[in-house]
């Protein structure tokens, strides 16, 4: 990454004798200054600068210029909604085990596998589309012209004025489509994306408002013509109300051998996922689900439907696991929910992986 501080960049700035604190600039632009308790900091005076390089407030306190990393701007950017914090986005693009080869070089000729395309409904903030672009971010050529900062995430100015390079559309081998309900809220993230790096990571990712439904739908008719299902994705994440609603939409868009992930704040609403795949006879099975607690671990959990053996019995005896097999809606089911013993895996919310 260049060295050198350039207008319109976003910068983190430490206090030299105080450098557990720090102070997530806006895009940099003359005229404006960083406010801090410990005086005001010009932009001009930051432009120019190279990483590392010390300057004074207003009131002669000397700080230190810094990129800042991606935990940094994700949980100090301002933000509409809250975010999938960086640790938890982290453990879920790991346990999505994703692997990307470099692009193909321009003179080559032979035909090109079709890309690797990710669904994420629910773009919030922005931090999981962040961690999923900077997974991919192998498989595809640079754009001719890469974007840069331009606008400040906020109400006044929602809207950046990036736009996806034709030719970044037509190279790329892997692509993130992140779909929001609110066109606000797609709009900010937007914004949160291009304002860090220099907006290295935009160009791999579609934004799209709506519904998983009406996304999917729309794609179907735009790539085949007709409104028959053709798959074309590889990983699908809903981090979304009642994902539930989705599976059916979600089945008939993925590729065999692909993966939905669902990350929810509630047990329960995982329940309802796996008794919905279960009574609607779907093809997907449960590979993984865990826990994203606070402190900094993930616990795996035991989310499954049994069917009641005998209503007397107690415990693992009077249950018989459903597995994988359909089952009529009629039969007296129960759900498990607990944790498994042992196992932690070393990143709050459920995220549960099911593979189609």
């Amino acid at each position: 990454h260049a060295h050198k501080i350039l207008e319109k960049d976003v910068v983190l700035l430490r206090p030299v004798k105080d450098p557990e604190r720090s102070f997530l600039s806006f895009p940099l632009k003359r005229g404006q200054s960083v406010q801090t308790h410990q005086g005001a900091i010009k932009h001009e005076d930051i432009i120019s600068k190279s990483v590392r390089e010390v300057v004074s407030s207003s009131k002669d306190i000397l700080f230190r210029v810094h990129w800042p990393s991606t935990d940094e701007y994700v949980t100090k950017v301002r933000r509409l909604v809250t975010p999938i914090y960086p640790q938890d986005a982290a453990t879920i693009v790991s346990l999505l085990d994703l692997h990307v080869s470099p692009p193909p070089h321009p003179e080559d000729k032979s035909p090109r596998p079709p890309p690797l395309e990710i669904l994420e409904a629910g773009t919030g903030h922005g931090s999981l589309t962040i961690a999923l672009a900077k997974a991919i971010h192998a498989a595809n050529p640079p754009p001719l012209d890469a974007p840069s900062s331009h606008s400040s995430p906020t109400r006044a100015q929602p809207t950046p004025p990036h736009t996806e390079s034709p030719v970044t559309l037509d190279t790329r081998s892997a692509i993130i489509h992140t779909l929001d309900i609110s066109s606000s809220h797609s709009s900010h993230a937007k914004t949160v994306i291009a304002n860090f790096r220099r907006g290295m990571y935009l160009p791999h990712i579609s934004f799209h408002t709506g519904t998983p439904t009406t996304f999917l739908e729309s794609q179907f008719a735009q790539r085949s013509g007709t409104s028959t299902p053709s798959p074309f994705l590889t990983i699908i994440l809903l981090d979304l109300p009642s994902p539930e609603l989705y599976l059916k939409a979600s089945q008939h868009a993925m590729h065999s051998d692909g993966l939905l992930g669902i990350f929810c704040p509630s047990i329960t609403q995982i329940a309802d996922v796996v008794k919905a795949i279960k009574q609607q006879k779907l093809l997907f099975a449960l590979e993984r689900c865990v826990e994203l607690p606070n402190n900094g671990g993930v616990r795996s959990w035991d989310v499954r439907m049994v069917k009641i053996r005998n209503q007397q019995c107690g415990g693992e005896e009077g249950a018989e696991d459903a597995g994988e097999g359909g089952m009529e809606v009629g039969d007296d089911l129960k759900m498990v929910c607990r944790p498994k013993v042992g196992g932690m895996v070393v990143g709050g919310g459920f995220f549960a992986l099911f593979r189609r």
